[in-house]
């Protein structure tokens, strides 16, 4: 009898939430959570030793609402999301976890909505419509709204949706806690920026179905997020391609199309490095030669083999001729392709 008790106080969904130096966005995120309906839920608040007002903001939610949010504060900074978010979903109580960014936000109804769609399919991951805002208008950005939203996948299939460029979009939404407890057990997780992405594809490859829910969240596009600053870890998206090149080459065949889209996003995203270091105004040489190295690092893991015929031949020569002669080419390139457009 106490069992059953104890097990009927527990929260059905756990929304998870990282959260660092987010005082200006987080009251928005955490009242867009309060007013769910369709389960008892709680929140989980893992603040990541911010330096703002973040965690008083938390606390006096917490003690507004004590049997609902719940904060936890991390003992030193973990200098990504990624630690945090691991530690909110191992303290979550729920067998759904929500994951929801700090400077994000979603309808009153979103809850409702995904949990409806979790029982007609019965998923073990449903996504939402992902729409990126810029503070004043949101723009729908994934899935597209051509895209066959009342499709069930499986997870490994859905894989290949999400390299080369997203087809849908994989923040938020409900997913078993199981599934990400497995993910922690199977895989070696390499902590940076851009670890969540990496672990998206892992759930992906364990999950039996997924759905899409036509519920918005809504992104925040941050010009002072960490993905904007002048810092080294604007290239840890490097270091996770290399990560799904292997995660591919372990999981699907040599011939199968996901190996191949994660060998072609390597290649894709050398050039993303390239016009990153061109554009940083902010960066010093050590800094430079850095981000040099980095990039060499990542042209000795493109399969040239692979993508030779499958790429733009502009670009795979010019990816042959090295880092410097492209750092060289590459903005002279960009230019004048954009004067000849206009």
């Amino acid at each position: 009898m106490k069992q059953s008790v104890s097990a009927s106080l527990l929260p059905e969904v756990s929304f998870v939430m990282p959260a660092y130096n987010a005082s200006n966005f987080i009251k928005r995120a955490l009242d867009s959570l309060l007013v769910q309906k369709g389960a008892k839920f709680e929140i989980v608040v893992i603040d990541d030793c911010s330096t703002d007002g973040t965690a008083d903001i938390v606390r006096d939610y917490e003690n507004r609402y004590p049997d609902i949010v719940r904060l936890v504060q991390m003992s030193s900074n973990s200098g990504c999301a990624f630690i945090p978010r691991r530690l909110a979903i191992e303290e979550a109580r729920a067998p759904l976890v929500a994951p929801l960014d700090a400077d994000d936000w979603v309808e009153p109804d979103y809850l409702e909505t995904l949990l409806r769609r979790r029982r007609d399919t019965g998923a073990d991951i449903v996504y939402p419509v992902m729409y990126l805002h810029d503070g004043t208008t949101a723009e729908r950005f994934v899935p597209a709204a051509d895209f066959p939203v009342e499709r069930v996948w499986k997870g490994r299939d859905m894989v290949a949706l999400t390299l080369d460029g997203w087809q849908i979009g994989a923040g938020g939404g409900i997913i078993l806690r199981e599934l990400y407890m497995e993910c922690f057990r199977r895989f070696e997780m390499v902590p940076s920026v851009f670890a969540d992405e990496v672990l998206t594809r892992q759930l992906l490859l364990l999950a039996s179905s997924v759905a899409i829910a036509e519920t918005p969240y809504f992104y925040l596009m941050q010009p002072d997020s960490v993905t904007h600053s002048p810092s080294l870890k604007l290239f840890d998206f490097l270091q996770s391609d290399r990560a799904l090149v292997s995660f591919a080459s372990d999981h699907w065949n040599a011939d199968e199309e996901v190996p191949f889209m994660a060998a072609r996003q390597l290649f894709h995203n050398f050039f993303r490095g390239i016009r990153l270091i061109a554009s940083l105004k902010g960066f010093t040489p050590a800094q430079r030669r850095e981000a040099r190295r980095l990039l060499n690092v990542q042209r000795r893991h493109i399969d040239w083999r692979r993508l030779r015929g499958r790429v733009s031949p502009r670009y795979y020569a010019l990816a042959r001729l090295g880092v410097r002669t492209s750092l060289f080419i590459l903005p002279l390139y960009d230019k004048f392709t954009q004067q000849k457009k206009h």
